[in-house]
């Protein structure tokens, strides 16, 4: 039950529920809208609504508007301000695509999603992004100075806000999303299958460690990245969206939880493009390190001294967490293909730390060899060197 009015250039639109399916002040008078005023009960601006209607520069939306669907501003090049109120929960694909003239916008303080590419084109340098946000789709401010700036970009990573919401084609080798992020907006490394042209997958990326800060994993995030081999979740993850492994190689996945924990996660298993973990090898926190701090050593779960012998540096950093960095004994930094050895320091993000032992290694090289036996020897007859024996 809506209706509209169109009088010197001011189209007001009344009623309750969605607006007209029929929008006929679209086709009929576009280039004569002016400004618009949508009155208090109409609950969503639908699709394609004031698509092109290239003289709009005014708009007021009320409170009772919950829904801004795809494309409904879209080339509205006149346009130059927007304020979404706390309202609306939800902005649709494209839904302000190529204004060319909007440089401020306020968004809603509860917005659960913002479709993909929905402010691409426009003249905006800044932005704030809520952290209400569970959904973000694919380049929701490419083709935008915010993104052409170079100082927004961290290590080839653009976030906003608490958001991560593109990743630079690139980057390569290992990349850890920085703590505090909430959202990985949807294909930020991987590429979406239905987006043919306008998504690339990163084929350089080895691993990938999220933040424990991380709640909502976006759509087709690992798809077609074919040089990566881990990826490490943080244990407050939440969801993850719908293709993040499809096609996917076969990963080591790490997860900063318990098994049992991971078995909350909503994980998406719709679409085309489906989740396959078949693929994948799991390392749980609750099977592999703890991290507990006793009589100076590294212990697993179940008290027992670790054995990581035959560990890489870069797996234990994963399984501890963002952060995290491994120490020789005389305080350098060890590279992610050294070996472990005893006395190597592990400092997590805390600031706890841990120093390591390995069963068997003695002298701190990272093998169980004979120079091991001959040193624990020595030690056992209090020999100096072995040419007192």
């Amino acid at each position: 039950h809506t209706a509209w009015t169109l009088e010197n250039g001011l189209l007001t639109i009344s009623g309750t529920g969605p607006m007209l399916a029929d929008m006929s002040w679209r086709t009929d008078n576009q280039y004569n809208i002016y400004s618009v005023v949508i009155e208090n009960g109409i609950t969503s601006i639908d699709e394609s609504a004031f698509f092109a209607c290239e003289n709009l520069t005014n708009i007021s939306i009320p409170t009772s508007v919950t829904s801004i669907d795809s494309g409904a501003f879209a080339y509205c090049r006149a346009l130059t301000s927007i304020t979404v109120p706390d309202s609306v929960t939800h902005i649709g694909n494209n839904a302000f695509a190529y204004c060319t003239n909007l440089e401020n916008i306020i968004l809603s303080k509860n917005l659960t999603s913002i479709g993909r590419f929905a402010f691409s084109g426009c003249p905006i340098t800044s932005i704030t992004i809520p952290d209400s946000l569970t959904s973000i789709g694919t380049g929701i401010l490419s083709e935008t100075p915010y993104s052409a700036n170079k100082s927004n970009w961290t290590n080839g990573l653009l976030y906003c806000g608490n958001h991560l919401i593109d990743v630079a084609y690139g980057v390569s080798g290992e990349v850890s999303v920085k703590e505090g992020t909430l959202t990985l907006a949807d294909a930020s490394f991987g590429r979406n299958p239905g987006l043919v042209d306008m998504s690339i997958a990163n084929e350089s990326i080895t691993s990938i460690i999220l933040p424990d800060s991380l709640q909502y994993v976006g759509n087709y995030q690992f798809c077609d990245c074919s040089a990566l081999q881990s990826v490490s979740f943080g244990k407050n993850t939440k969801q993850i969206g719908d293709g993040c492994f499809a096609r996917a190689p076969e990963l080591d996945i790490y997860y900063r939880g318990s098994s049992a924990d991971w078995d909350k996660i909503e994980i998406s298993y719709a679409g085309e493009h489906t989740n396959d973990l078949s693929n994948c090898t799991f390392h749980f926190a609750e099977q592999d390190t703890a991290f507990k701090n006793s009589d100076n050593a590294v212990l697993t779960e179940n008290g027992d001294l670790l054995g990581i012998a035959d560990t890489t540096v870069q797996a234990l950093l994963q399984q501890a967490g963002t952060g995290a960095k491994l120490y020789k004994a005389d305080g350098t930094e060890k590279k992610t293909d050294a070996k472990i050895g005893t006395g190597d320091k592990l400092v997590l993000a805390d600031g706890t730390e841990l120093i390591v032992s390995v069963l068997g290694d003695l002298n701190g090289d990272g093998e169980v060899a004979t120079s091991d036996a001959r040193l624990a020897l020595r030690k056992a007859v209090n020999l100096e060197t072995f040419d007192n024996a």
